[in-house]
C-alpha cells in the first residue's frame, strides 16, 4: 500500500508541475493616485496593458491611494487610472525592464469618465522605491560595444559602481576547471 501511495503522489506532483506557469525575470509597476489638491484617491481602477501581447491586468488603489502590479514581463506598458467623478488618465508610454520597479503616479482631474488626459512624459530616472542597483543593456549596445575576449560578463562592468577585481589568475579565469569533492571517512 505504501508503494501505491508514493506512486500516486508522484503522479499528482508531475501533473501539477506541467500546468504551472513559468515565472521568469519580471518587473513591477507601482504608483499613487491623487486628486488635484494632493489628496489620495482610494478605490480607483488602474489598468496595465502589455503593448506586445495586449494582455491587461486591473487593480484597485488601496485606502492610501497606492497600487502595485507585480510579476510583469519586460516590455512596453500603457497604464491608465479611472474613477467615477474624475477624468480617465492615461500614461501612454511606459517601458519596464527586467527586475525593475517603474513608478507611475496619477493626478486625476475632476470631470466625466468619457474625458481623457494622456500623459507622455518619461518617468524619473531615479529609483526611489528600491535600493537595488542595476542596468539593462539593450540589443543595440550589445552589438556596438566592444566585447573584451568575447566574454559576455564584460557587460557587467558598464553598471555604475561595478569594479573589476584582481584575482590570482590576472583577471583571467583558469584554463582548466576541476570539480572535485573531498570526503573524510
Amino acid at each position: 500500500m505504501q508503494g501505491r501511495s508514493t506512486l500516486l503522489d508522484m503522479w499528482i506532483a508531475s501533473s501539477l508541475a506541467g500546468s504551472l506557469p513559468a515565472i521568469g525575470p519580471a518587473g513591477t509597476i507601482l504608483g499613487t493616485a491623487s486628486d488635484p489638491c494632493g489628496a489620495v484617491v482610494p478605490k480607483a481602477r488602474v489598468t496595465v496593458r502589455n503593448r506586445e501581447t495586449n494582455a491587461t491586468r486591473d487593480v484597485e488603489t488601496n485606502d492610501d491611494g497606492d497600487y502595485t502590479v507585480s510579476l510583469l514581463p519586460p516590455g512596453r506598458y500603457p497604464v491608465s487610472a479611472e474613477k467615477t467623478g474624475f477624468r480617465r488618465s492615461v500614461y501612454s508610454d511606459g517601458n519596464l525592464d527586467v527586475d525593475r520597479a517603474a513608478r507611475v503616479d496619477f493626478s486625476l482631474r475632476i470631470g466625466a469618465l468619457n474625458e481623457e488626459i494622456t500623459v507622455t512624459h518619461a518617468p524619473p530616472l531615479i529609483q526611489t522605491d528600491t535600493s537595488t542597483l542595476g542596468q539593462a543593456i539593450d540589443p543595440r549596445q550589445m552589438r556596438e560595444l566592444p566585447l573584451n575576449e568575447r566574454n559576455f560578463l564584460s557587460f557587467a562592468l558598464l553598471v555604475p559602481g561595478k569594479a573589476l577585481s584582481v584575482n590570482r589568475f590576472g583577471n583571467k579565469p583558469p584554463r582548466q576547471f576541476q570539480l572535485g569533492f573531498r570526503c573524510a571517512f
